[in-house]
């Protein structure tokens, strides 16, 4: 555009800025030259003149010249730039790839590694990478969040709570709040008060149908994500998706190895001791306390009226030597009754249990606290929680019989359990078995 005296001009005259900025800069003649590519503006180049004097045709095409070079420079500082960015996320993807071959079945430094990516490549403040179970949203990993908002995230986010979780569990797979000032619920309000958050970026991590959890990446400022920035996030949860999927089948692998093991370790017992079942069943207690990490178990006998704890280990305070007639209520007396499993959370807060005064007496001796209270504690000296109870009659377990459970410990000790039942059975101590009737077994966490 080629003005030959702005202050004639009526577009400068009706622009109050540009009429205040010509007239500070004194300028009187003016040329501007767009910088235009396939139809867009990018920007432009203005010159001006304190005096009245038109510019030549030479002047403009060369301005017109400069303005071309100046898209040729700003074309190919945004190739470098995507050429770079393509290369960080390039080396950020193997890096994270790198870390989930260096740590098979170990998910905590991936998650820290996707965390740290996301904060240096997306411009993330703060973030966190949950684990959903079915009911609660738990963060098993987060980056530069105050403690006291990292702690109830570590506890658990219900499903429904905050702005992310509903829209993912629907199907969504991303939830991009701009602005989490505007939400009202009580996890957005922790989030803006607490930890500072504004803009938030939640993306799903799904296996096919399936809700894993997600990655959740967050601002200090109200600065929404771009679309580069989105897809390298949802790369990042594909990679988390990846490693999870990983950790579950090397630790299924695992497990199995172990539980073969195990069995075949009983197995080795039972050869090498015919006919004489104490070995036996210490062996067998002995490996099902370690494979389900625990730290107390009992195998019980059942005689048709009362128990006899056959081999113990680890609770010689609380453990009766002679025969046990549990009230009916109780975990034991269900399993006299008729049930075949029988999981108690927490022990000192079972009715069931509380109905057992001797049980109850003996156990708080064994804790050392006098009466054992308060939340269930795993893997302490404490015995608070009833980890699993099995029977086996002479007729063993059937394969129909066999399903997981909610709790990950008592379903592997099923497992061992019935497969060591099952190959019991059929081996040489068969008829001691029908003659001595094994009763059932209990482990304590």
């Amino acid at each position: 555009m080629h003005v030959i005296d702005v202050a004639a001009d009526p577009g400068y005259q009706s622009d109050d800025i540009a009429r205040v900025r010509t007239a500070a800069a004194g300028a009187r003649s003016s040329l501007v030259v767009a910088l235009r590519k396939n139809g867009t503006l990018l920007g432009a180049i203005t010159t001006g003149r304190k005096r009245v004097q038109p510019y030549s045709d030479k002047h403009v095409a060369l301005l017109e010249n400069f303005a071309a070079q100046a898209l040729i420079a700003m074309e190919n500082a945004r190739l470098i730039n995507e050429t770079r960015e393509a290369l960080e996320q390039q080396n950020a993807t193997a890096e994270i790839l790198g870390v989930i071959n260096a740590s098979p079945g170990d998910l905590a430094p991936v998650f820290d590694a996707i965390l740290e990516k996301a904060h240096t490549l997306c411009g993330a403040d703060q973030g966190s990478l949950f684990l959903y179970d079915g009911e609660v949203f738990r963060a098993v990993a987060t980056h530069a969040m105050p403690e006291a908002f990292a702690a109830p995230l570590r506890h658990g986010v219900c499903a429904g709570a905050g702005v992310a979780t509903l829209p993912l569990l629907a199907g969504e797979p991303l939830v991009h709040v701009h602005d989490l000032a505007a939400a009202d619920d009580p996890v957005s309000k922790a989030a803006v008060e607490i930890a500072g958050t504004r803009t938030l970026l939640a993306v799903a991590l799904r296996k096919g149908d399936t809700l894993r959890g997600m990655v959740v990446s967050a601002r200090r400022n109200v600065r929404p994500f771009s679309e580069s920035e989105i897809a390298l996030l949802q790369n990042f949860a594909a990679q988390a998706v990846i490693a999870i999927e990983n950790a579950r089948l090397i630790n299924e692998t695992r497990e199995a190895l172990e539980q073969q093991t195990a069995t075949a370790e009983v197995l080795g017992v039972i050869n090498a001791s015919p006919g004489n079942l104490t070995p036996v069943f210490e062996a067998m207690i002995e490996r099902a306390i370690r494979l389900c990490e625990a730290d107390l178990g009992t195998l019980w006998t059942f005689d048709g009226d009362c128990l006899n704890p056959a081999v113990w280990r680890g609770q010689d305070l609380w453990i009766a030597r002679e025969k046990v007639r549990p009230p009916p209520q109780s975990p034991l007396g269900r399993i006299v009754a008729g049930e075949s499993i029988v999981h108690v959370i927490d022990a000192a807060a079972d009715p069931g249990y509380q109905s057992n005064d001797d049980l109850h007496r003996r156990l708080s001796a064994t804790s050392g606290e006098g009466s054992p209270r308060g939340a269930t504690v795993v893997r302490k000296a404490a015995v608070r929680t009833w980890c699993a109870v099995y029977e086996c009659d002479r007729r063993g377990y059937s394969a129909d019989r066999v399903e997981p459970r909610s709790c990950p410990t008592h379903w592997r000790f099923r497992r061992f359990m019935v497969k060591f039942v099952a190959r019991l059975s059929i081996g040489s101590l068969s008829r001691s078995i029908s003659e001595y009737t094994l009763g059932m077994s209990s482990l304590w966490l």
